[in-house]
């Protein structure tokens, strides 16, 4: 990045009210006991659940200037992250051992899998991010498809105090520039929370290597009546990546001086929460999540030939999900709570290639919509036994009625010492690809799946937890073992895909 370009940056940053601070203003640290709203799908002391679970404060992450989510979260237990090429490229999560779409993945509780389960996590930053929950063992129960190993929900903050506005920029090496603006209030009935931030890497190692990237999130609450409380929720992600290298890698493959990718993401969610009575809670939630990718191949002769494109092509990839979930909670006790509800989703693929001079082939134009029922049952004994218990029924377009199933335990002894175990199951449905096949050359062409299931999972967990040096410091020691069955397989392309595989982790 030029020098003149941060010169100039910075001065104008310098010149607004109250930006001159080195440091964000932050929030007084929350105290009390660590609370988990996604192993139950409402607030529970973590301590009185019987799930694995971590939590990574805002406040952690702040102190930590964490930009990603993925860095927020490597060091949580159970998790690995895999980033392939330099910033921009792609970046997976295996959760315990399980691939890469296992993992239900969450803004505040809305679902921002793509087709088939998988997701990208190199563009989701931290912006306007409250906390971030990890519950790890099969989460289908309470969350549907893709939860095979476990669930991640990252939840957005609520604007609070008086307007406020702070401006932010920094700069580094290999021509790094972030820049961040956030707006917040929270007084009376109404709140909101916006933060926008803007990261340029434009000097990178290789040619056609810059990295562009814009973030948009947005909380709006407002309360309605008494009794009524609506929350909007809007986070958009739009990047620009330049792909120097299309197959081996840079030390292997030509160089390329013009191929880009694009990634936009947009989620929109409502929800409309409703206390008719004390112990009566009733949410709805409506959301569509947009994913939308375009890989521009150019050609490159008039570089020579030391380049690699000999044609110009674009890859297309067009993702929408439409969402509807109610739930109805009820609390018959101090430590006694059912939830129960049901969920719709659409999901539409469009995929496909477009050559200049020849027609736009479509490899994938497809939809499947799914209906779920579920209900979870937590009890409490004597303030010291917990017990859960859930099912789920969840049936589709494109697969079987599926059933799922979770129990939980957690015994609290004296000294704070915690022993806790769970077991479920879960499902994910196939990708559209491996259900309908792709290509329509003959020879080339994949099948598709002949009579498709859900992938299945079986997980059971168990560990102690044990609080010293004043609750200042945790010990945890964890012992699980992952079945994963119904696995589609890739055979070859000539004959394609096949279902039946097996795989454990432990």
């Amino acid at each position: 990045m030029p020098a003149w370009r941060q010169v100039v940056f910075g001065l104008a940053v310098a010149g607004l009210p109250g930006a001159a601070g080195a440091e964000e203003p932050r929030r007084a640290p929350r105290q009390g006991p660590t609370v988990v709203v996604t192993a139950t799908r409402g607030p529970t002391e973590a301590s009185r659940s019987g799930a694995t679970s971590s939590v990574v404060t805002g406040d952690e992450i702040e102190a930590a200037h964490h930009i990603e989510t993925q860095d927020a979260l490597r060091a949580v237990p159970g998790l690995h992250f895999v980033k392939t090429a330099n910033r921009g490229g792609t970046t997976s999560l295996f959760l315990r051992g399980g691939e890469s779409d296992y993992t239900s993945i969450l803004i505040d509780g809305f679902r921002i899998n793509v087709d088939g389960g998988s997701f990208d996590f190199e563009n989701l930053t931290n912006d306007g991010v409250d906390r971030i929950e990890v519950v790890r063992g099969a989460g289908s129960t309470l969350y549907g498809s893709d939860a095979m190993a476990g669930v991640v929900n990252v939840l957005t903050r609520r604007g609070e105090g008086p307007p406020t506005a702070t401006v932010s920029s920094e700069a580094g090496s290999f021509g790094i520039l972030r820049e961040r603006l956030r707006f917040e209030a929270g007084e009376g009935e109404a709140a909101y929370a916006i933060d926008l931030s803007h990261l340029l890497q434009d000097d990178g190692r290789y040619e056609n290597s810059d990295f562009r990237d814009f973030s948009f999130s947005g909380r709006f609450d407002q309360r309605m009546s008494e009794t009524t409380t609506l929350t909007l929720l809007q986070r958009s992600l739009r990047s620009t990546l330049g792909v120097f290298t299309t197959s081996a890698g840079q030390r292997f493959d030509v160089p390329d001086p013009n191929d880009t990718k694009k990634r936009n993401d947009s989620l929109t969610g409502l929800t409309v929460t409703c206390v008719p009575e004390p112990d009566w809670e009733s949410t709805l939630k409506v959301s569509r999540y947009l994913y939308e990718t375009k890989f521009d191949t150019r050609e490159d002769r008039s570089r020579g030939a030391e380049y690699s494109d000999t044609s110009s092509s674009t890859n297309l990839t067009d993702f929408e999900r439409l969402g509807i979930d109610w739930q109805n909670a009820y609390a018959f006790g101090d430590d006694e709570r059912i939830v129960a509800g049901g969920a719709f989703e659409q999901d539409t693929l469009l995929r496909a290639t477009a050559v200049p001079g020849a027609a736009t082939s479509s490899e994938v134009d497809d939809s499947r919509g799914t209906v779920s029922g579920f209900a979870q049952v937590d009890w409490g004994f004597d303030g010291r036994l917990f017990l859960t218990l859930g099912g789920r029924v969840d049936n589709s377009s494109d697969f079987e009625t599926a059933a799922t199933q979770r129990q939980a335990v957690a015994w609290l002894l004296e000294g704070g010492t915690r022993l806790r175990a769970s077991h479920g199951t879960g499902i994910k449905a196939p990708t559209f690809f491996e259900i309908h096949g792709s290509g329509t050359v003959p020879g080339l062409a994949t099948r598709g799946i002949l009579d498709p299931e859900t992938e299945k999972s079986r997980t059971l967990d168990g560990g102690v937890d044990r609080p010293f040096w004043g609750e200042r410091g945790n010990f945890s020691l964890t012992g699980f073992y992952n079945r994963y069955e119904d696995l589609v397989e890739l055979e070859s392309s000539a004959i394609g895909y096949s279902q039946g595989g097996e795989a454990f982790s432990r």
